[in-house]
């Protein structure tokens, strides 16, 4: 099966090299041709919007890919508020502010890269050729600019290529580290290919030792933490050793080298620390800082909501020397060499809640695909790990992000590697594998004729053995499910934990699909399963996302996308005996998440919602009684309250519109229901 019969909407020919090469000449021309880093990222945006526009893509975002998206928004969103801010009462609507928001204006053009990196399919060794390189360049450069441009009239004591030496150490470190993702993909072109990796690695330390940045150093126990995490998944004990030992010898021996100018810096740097530590006044790089960082926070706690707006910082300053609290030359600096200060003084807490987002969205998945079965997966993973917790750290020590280079890295860097990821998984979820598990669904019933078909068509000819358990229904549900499959049992109704135990013993596979009959199995969910559950699964249980369809719209925030345990190996599961909301229990085993989804088409209409929101309030609430939970009326309204803006809010409820705040509503009423039923029966003095 090629490509494309796989995924219709995938760009191929000259259109896929086109943006292939992009890909690879940005982070390979960055730190060494100046502007290139700009032209490449305008390029690939206006690339995006124009494929958007004439060959539009049919696939449509996942929940994690439109919360990414969400947070390059509003970081861009909180910057322009604290621009327009800005003309109340610091430097108006200036040149400065509107240079800055500029620069944040990339954070919205990652959007049209990431759409168009996600369509092009089996391009990672473009993105490690092209990462290596650049790592292999910026050390070529330093190097040269060290040893022989004496002679050419380019020596400096510290390397900056294009850029400052500061952001030149940190991002080529952060290439370096990067580069080491590309392994697999090397590795499996032969041995000699290693070297381009390697090279990409080493070279980029030296351009970070270069550099003389003392900020890109301290994240260095960051890096080779990862470094060594990932690789104990994969080497034996003495080869991580191995990699900790020359990560050692590496900086010793820089330390040691003279022309490498960081024994010096790191001398200077430990004086002026243990000079803050007696409180003695210093002008170094710590005591400008330090005192920076101090005025920083006291512009954040006059300003803590919004902050003080783009000249908040300066103007702080400005005022702290006029008071004599700070001298003169801090007026040089326009910003405290600290992104996360910076933020808190011009956008205040909303601020520092969209620079978290920025770097903790994308983590979060990372951190979910850096244990995928898939080695692809994993490595661009990697790559994507390195590449926040490396700004995270830079942003201690500078305003990583009120510079146009870093800004414009980040952002390329990330919608590149997010891109080839989500493009790989939407490859493996779109391509059928042979099943090595046999496989039972499970689905108990009563009253569902109009809802049990297209849960029974989704898992028909799929799944080895079927097995429904119908309760007393009335209408054609029984009959219905006969068609699909002979395992067709009608019992009584002894709860929802009880009869899903009754139906799990009555499979007789090896493993355990558990459906609700207003579920269906997506086509992504069906590939996923069939390769998980190879010779030896590595894992015994997996939890299924369920969005849920209310009225006409799929949520994706809220209360949707919930992931209960759904698929288990039979032997080793049970479900609880609760009589709502039961649960699988996996003894001894272990469990993980699946990107494909089960459809949850929740309610037939609002009445239902009622009806079934009431139900569920009563039996958890005679459930909790009868475990001596008790409520006061005011702790219900109270627990109400806090789950609304915990699903609106908390959950992002509010961008699934006028449904997200109808279903965080009915949440909040069934909350209230359920604890003013330990209140009633309190008060009718039940026992």
């Amino acid at each position: 099966m090629n490509d494309k019969q796989i995924l219709p909407d995938v760009l191929t020919g000259p259109k896929a090299w086109w943006v292939a090469a992009l890909i690879f000449i940005f982070p390979a021309t960055a730190l060494v041709i100046s502007k290139a880093s700009s032209t490449t990222f305008a390029l690939l945006a206006l690339t995006g919007i124009v494929y958007g526009l004439f060959y539009p893509s049919r696939a449509p975002l996942l929940r994690d890919e439109k919360i990414l998206l969400f947070s390059m928004v509003f970081f861009f969103l909180v910057a322009l508020l604290s621009y327009l801010l800005s003309d109340m009462g610091t430097i108006g609507f200036s040149h400065v502010g509107f240079k800055k928001l500029g620069r944040y204006l990339r954070f919205l053009l990652f959007i049209p890269i990431y759409l168009v990196v996600r369509r092009i399919q089996h391009s990672e060794g473009i993105w490690w050729s092209g990462i290596a390189t650049g790592g292999i360049l910026a050390g070529l450069l330093g190097l040269f600019v060290v040893i022989g441009g004496d002679q050419a009239g380019l020596y400096s004591s510290r390397v900056g290529g294009v850029t400052n030496p500061i952001l030149f150490g940190d991002i080529s470190l952060t290439m370096a580290f990067m580069s080491l993702g590309g392994w697999h993909y090397f590795r499996e072109r032969g041995k000699f290919w290693l070297m381009v990796p390697i090279l990409g690695f080493v070279l980029g330390n030296v351009a970070a030792i270069l550099s003389g940045a003392r900020g890109a150093w301290l994240a260095y126990p960051a890096f080779a933490l990862l470094l060594l995490l990932v690789a104990a998944r994969q080497l034996k004990t003495a080869h991580r050793l191995g990699i900790a030992a020359g990560l050692a010898l590496f900086l010793f021996g820089s330390y040691f080298i003279p022309q490498t100018g960081m024994g010096l810096r790191i001398d200077q740097l430990a004086a002026e620390v243990v000079d803050a530590f007696h409180n003695k006044a210093s002008l170094g790089s710590i005591g400008l800082r330090l005192q920076m960082w101090t005025a920083a926070f006291h512009v954040f706690m006059e300003h803590p909501i919004l902050g003080a707006g783009v000249g908040g910082y300066i103007q702080g300053v400005k005022d702290l020397v006029d008071d004599g609290q700070m001298l003169d030359l801090f007026l040089r600096y326009n910003h405290p060499h600290n992104e996360y200060l910076l933020v808190m003084a011009s956008r205040g807490l909303l601020g520092l809640v969209s620079l978290a987002l920025l770097f903790g969205v994308p983590l979060k998945h990372f951190l979910w695909a850096i244990r995928h079965r898939d080695p692809f997966i994993r490595n661009l993973a990697f790559a994507g790990i390195a590449l926040i917790i490396g700004y995270m750290h830079f942003a201690l020590t500078e305003a990583i992000l009120d510079r146009t280079m870093p800004i414009t890295f980040y952002a390329f860097c990330l919608a590149a590697i997010y891109g080839l990821l989500r493009a790989r998984e939407r490859y493996l979820l779109n391509s059928p594998v042979q099943r090595k598990k046999t496989l039972s669904v499970i689905i108990i019933a009563k009253n569902e004729a109009d809802r049990i078909g297209p849960c029974l068509e989704s898992v028909k000819g799929w799944a080895e053995e079927i097995v429904v358990l119908d309760s007393g229904s009335t209408d054609t549900t029984v009959s219905i499910a006969k068609k699909y499959t002979d395992k067709v049992f009608k019992t009584d109704w002894p709860g929802f934990g009880i009869q899903k135990q009754r139906a799990l013993e009555k499979a007789t596979c090896e493993w355990v699909l558990s459906l609700d009959a207003d579920e269906v199995v997506s086509d992504e969910l069906r590939n996923e399963i069939d390769s998980e559950l190879t010779e030896k699964p590595a894992y015994d249980g997996y939890r299924v996302p369920r969005p849920i369809i209310v009225f006409g719209k799929q949520l994706d925030y809220g209360v949707s996308w919930q992931a209960p345990i759904r698929l288990c190996e039979r032997k080793k599961s049970r479900f609880t005996d609760a009589p709502v909301h039961e649960k699988i229990v996996i003894s001894g085993g272990k469990i993980t998440t699946m990107r494909g989804a089960l459809f949850h088409e929740t309610y037939r209409d609002y009445g239902h919602a009622l009806e079934k929101y009431n139900q569920y309030a009563w039996l958890q609430a005679s459930a909790r009684w009868g475990s001596g939970r008790r409520s006061s009326l005011i702790g219900a309204f109270l627990r109400a309250l806090f789950n609304f803006f915990h699903n609106f809010i908390g959950k992002a409820g509010f961008l699934d519109g006028q449904h997200g705040f109808l279903m965080a509503c009915l949440n909040a009423q069934y909350t209230f229901h359920k604890y003013a039923v330990l209140w009633a029966k309190k008060a009718e003095g039940k026992t």
